[in-house]
């Protein structure tokens, strides 16, 4: 029995202390005191089958819960097969803990197992790097980790420990002494800011807000919802800021995106109000906004800085600031007309994305996919989307009508394989409604047998493959750029993936004709087991997204 009070101890304390339920990770002999020393305080351990997976479902778990993610992984390649997971979480400003082992202090530099600077290696892709060098100030670098994580702007701390620094014994005293965590308080816009912004919606005629990741960080769901329903502002929503106000709400009219009514909003607009949003190429790096008065809000001051420039900007927290608003609040205009051009063009964009059935060669339209699943899954189920035109068509059709209910593949890191990662921490996240994850083919391999870990762990999930049997993006982005005559390592092939999932004690089965997919879906959830309908999808539908990528000459 493991009974030694050790560095790892003090980690368990302090992982408690911030109350950590769940951590994502795979062992190694490097953190095994950080292992027992989570398992002795509750902690529940969801080990996987790659490092990739244990960081991505940590960035998911603080996604869908708005809570800091932790990972741990162990040393020199146990942390390399982490970093994508923990770039991913450095570009989308995911706050996340990332625990690591790391080879003897004592043995620096002498060729020992696992030896690697793996503190350089993750400079670069984190907001905060350290390692511990006294087991003493172990809990103290663990509050750190989670201070900075959730500092502005938030990211992904990293803490190494080395393993003789971890092991070794301490006085069972100081697991009395582990600080509490430091409580989060954003800046506060001042007065002179708050009148001028309702100056300024009281003058407008076609206001717009966007509100973006920084929304969902500062828990803005119920102030923005009242903001936007008292000033009578259409609200567009972008990446962990989908959801912050429900679809289903009057005044929220979607993504900010080429799909529904954003484009005619954001071109026609006398006033753009851009909420906890980075404004890079998805916005044109902010010149789509440029036909209108631009207020840029964030709580990191650094972001107000890049891009586009706003003619008010404003660093304060998304909740302070709507909050201010509703405290503010004078009798103006309703925007009620502009509103509704806006409403009638995205209820047509839906009609049209709905009517989607079969494409030009008479199989399945990834569109009329994605309907049947929210048939199934219904407005409250969870979903992940995960590709390249996959998740085009993923984030055009899925509900978002609470935060953290859609997540995707990051649409700046744009890494792939993050689906089955974050469908495993969603369904743990929200384990008594289904998670339906929509993934391409390709990206379905890069973490395929994390399937495994959901089967071990009774973690349900379905995943429907579009299974078009190319790299969809890259085939249409070769294609339209350079002739469909002359393609390039872009074609996968039909494989069987339901077989796979089988075959590893999940559900699983192959759908072609569009009438069985609703029944095979629902088939999916019944069984109660990580599950996957692989779909034959069309593969010569291209997505909007490929095509104006495609239209400035990048092939995806």
């Amino acid at each position: 029995m493991y009974q030694r009070i050790d560095a790892g101890s003090l980690v368990g304390k302090a992982l408690a202390n911030h109350s950590v339920k769940k951590v994502f990770a795979l062992q190694g002999g490097h953190i095994d005191p950080i292992l027992y020393g989570m398992k002795h305080v509750g902690i529940e351990i969801i080990d996987t089958r790659h490092e990739q997976g244990a960081a991505l479902m940590a960035e998911a778990w603080a996604l869908k819960t708005g809570d800091t993610g932790v990972c741990a992984v162990t040393a020199g390649p146990g942390l390399t097969n982490a970093v994508t997971g923990l770039s991913n979480a450095f570009i989308n400003g995911t706050p996340m803990v990332c625990l690591a082992g790391r080879r003897p202090m004592a043995h620096a530099d002498a060729w020992t197992l696992q030896e690697l600077d793996q503190l350089r290696l993750v400079e670069p892709i984190t907001k905060w790097a350290k390692s511990v060098t006294s087991p003493e100030r172990a809990a103290e670098y663990v509050r750190s980790a989670f201070t900075q994580a959730r500092s502005p702007r938030l990211g992904p701390a990293y803490l190494d420990i080395p393993v003789d620094i971890l092991s070794k014994p301490i006085d069972a005293h100081l697991l009395d002494s582990v600080a509490q965590p430091i409580s989060e308080t954003g800046p506060m816009p001042n007065g002179s800011d708050i009148d001028l912004l309702v100056d300024l919606l009281q003058k407008a005629e076609r206001p717009m807000v966007v509100v973006g990741s920084g929304a969902h960080w500062s828990r803005a769901h119920d102030s923005l919802t009242s903001f936007a329903n008292t000033y009578k502002v259409p609200i567009y929503s972008a990446n962990a800021g989908r959801g912050i106000i429900s679809d289903s709400d009057p005044w929220c009219f979607g993504a900010a995106a080429p799909a529904g009514s954003f484009i005619e909003a954001s071109t026609n607009a006398d006033l753009i109000i851009c909420m906890g949003v980075r404004l890079g190429y998805l916005f044109m790096n902010g010149a789509l906004f440029q036909g209108a008065k631009l207020v840029r809000i964030d709580i990191n001051g650094g972001e107000l800085a890049t891009g586009f420039p706003g003619q008010v900007n404003i660093q304060a927290d998304v909740k302070a600031t709507c909050d201010a608003l509703l405290d503010a609040y004078k009798s103006g205009s309703s925007h009620q007309e502009w509103a509704d051009k806006l409403a009638k063009t995205a209820s047509e964009s839906r009609k049209a994305f709905a009517s989607l059935e079969l494409g030009p060669n008479g199989l399945i339209h990834p569109a009329a996919a994605v309907s049947a699943m929210v048939d199934v899954g219904g407005q409250d189920a969870s979903y992940v989307t995960d590709g390249g035109d996959a998740m085009t068509y993923g984030m055009a059709g899925f509900p978002a009508n609470h935060p953290g209910q859609l997540l995707g593949t990051s649409v700046y890191f744009g890494a792939l394989g993050v689906g089955i990662p974050y469908a495993i921490a969603s369904s743990l996240s929200a384990p008594d409604k289904p998670c339906l994850l929509w993934v391409g083919d390709g990206a379905f391999g890069f973490n395929a047998i994390e399937f495994e870990t959901a089967i071990r762990h009774n973690i349900p999930f379905v995943a429907v493959v579009a299974n078009n049997g190319v790299w969809g993006m890259s085939y249409h982005g070769q294609g339209l750029m350079f002739g469909y005559d002359e393609l390039v390592s872009v074609e996968i092939g039909d494989v069987a993936y339901h077989e796979l999932v089988r075959s590893l004690g999940g559900y699983g089965e192959k759908v072609t004709e569009l009438k069985d997919l609703r029944p095979a879906i629902e088939r999916a959830i019944e069984s109660n087991l990580p599950a996957c309908v692989n779909v034959t999808i069309d593969k010569d539908t291209v997505s909007f997204a490929t095509q104006a990528m495609a239209s400035v000459g990048f092939g995806g």
